[in-house]
C-alpha cells in the first residue's frame, strides 16, 4: 500500500495553531505588545493576501525585511517596561512604525525587481541560444543542401 501523502493544510495547521497560541499568550500578558503588533502587521498581511504566486516569494521577502526592521520598536518597548503607555508613546512616534513599513515595502520591491531581472536575463539567454541554433541550422542546411 503506498504511503499516504499529507495535504498542505494538514501540515500547516499545527503551525497556525501554535502561532495563534503564542499570539494569544502575548496579547494576554503584554497588551502593549498587541498595540505594536496591530500597527506593524497590516502591511505584511495585505501583501500576504494580495500575493497570488504559489510560493509567495515577495511576501516572504517583505516579511523578512519587516521583521528585521521590527526589532527596534520591540526593543524600545522592552526597555520601557512593556506598559500600554509605552506602546502608545512608541506608536505616536513616526520614526518607530514608518521604518518597519518602508522595510516591508522595500523587501517586496526588491523581490519583484530581482525576479523581473532574472526573467529578463533568462529570456535574453534563450533568445541568444535560439539565434545561435538558427545560424547553425542555416549553415548545416547550406552545407547539406
Amino acid at each position: 500500500m503506498p504511503a499516504e501523502r499529507s495535504s498542505p493544510s494538514s501540515r500547516i495547521y499545527p503551525l497556525l495553531w501554535g502561532g495563534g497560541m503564542i499570539l494569544g499568550i502575548v496579547a494576554a500578558t503584554v497588551p502593549g505588545g498587541l498595540i505594536l503588533l496591530s500597527l506593524l502587521l497590516p502591511v505584511p498581511l495585505v501583501g500576504l493576501f494580495l500575493d497570488r504566486s504559489p510560493n509567495k516569494r515577495a511576501t516572504k521577502a517583505a516579511l523578512t525585511a519587516g521583521l528585521a526592521a521590527g526589532v527596534w520598536p520591540f526593543w524600545a518597548f522592552w526597555e520601557q517596561d512593556l506598559s500600554v503607555d509605552a506602546a502608545i508613546t512608541l506608536v505616536r512616534q513616526p520614526t518607530m512604525i514608518l521604518p518597519c513599513w518602508i522595510a516591508v515595502l522595500s523587501g517586496w520591491l526588491l523581490s519583484e525587481t530581482i525576479h523581473g531581472a532574472m526573467r529578463l536575463q533568462m529570456r535574453w539567454r534563450i533568445a541568444a541560444e535560439r539565434r545561435r541554433l538558427d545560424q547553425e541550422l542555416a549553415a548545416l542546411e547550406e552545407q547539406w543542401g
